[in-house]
């Protein structure tokens, strides 16, 4: 489950139904299984795309890139959303994370 979960972070459309189907299992199951990890699919999914998208805005290689077309390959079109989320996950917004990278790094 979560080696799919992992995979599947870009999928805009990734549900758990869409799990449960390829894993040919129901969507109870799955719950219950994550339930056992004191986890749910929507915080799987929220935090791996997190992750993704801050370490993209970490890379060097990507510094040119918008953050929302960052955020976009992760399967987030949302703009206050990642605003919010970054901010609750991480204590600065993701322009800001970016800067203090920058910043530590020496990038021009």
């Amino acid at each position: 489950i979560l080696g799919w979960i992992h995979d599947h972070l870009d999928d805009p459309e990734v549900s758990i139904d869409l799990l449960a189907r390829e894993i040919h299992v129901s969507t109870r199951t799955v719950q219950r299984l994550l339930s056992a990890r004191d986890e749910t699919f929507s915080s799987l999914v929220r935090s791996g795309r997190l992750e993704a998208i801050r370490r993209d805005l970490a890379d060097r290689s990507q510094r040119h890139r918008p953050i929302m077309a960052i955020a976009a390959r992760w399967g987030v079109a949302d703009q206050s959303w990642l605003s919010r989320s970054f901010r609750s996950a991480y204590q600065v917004s993701p322009s800001e994370f970016r800067r203090q990278v920058a910043a530590a790094d020496g990038w021009s």
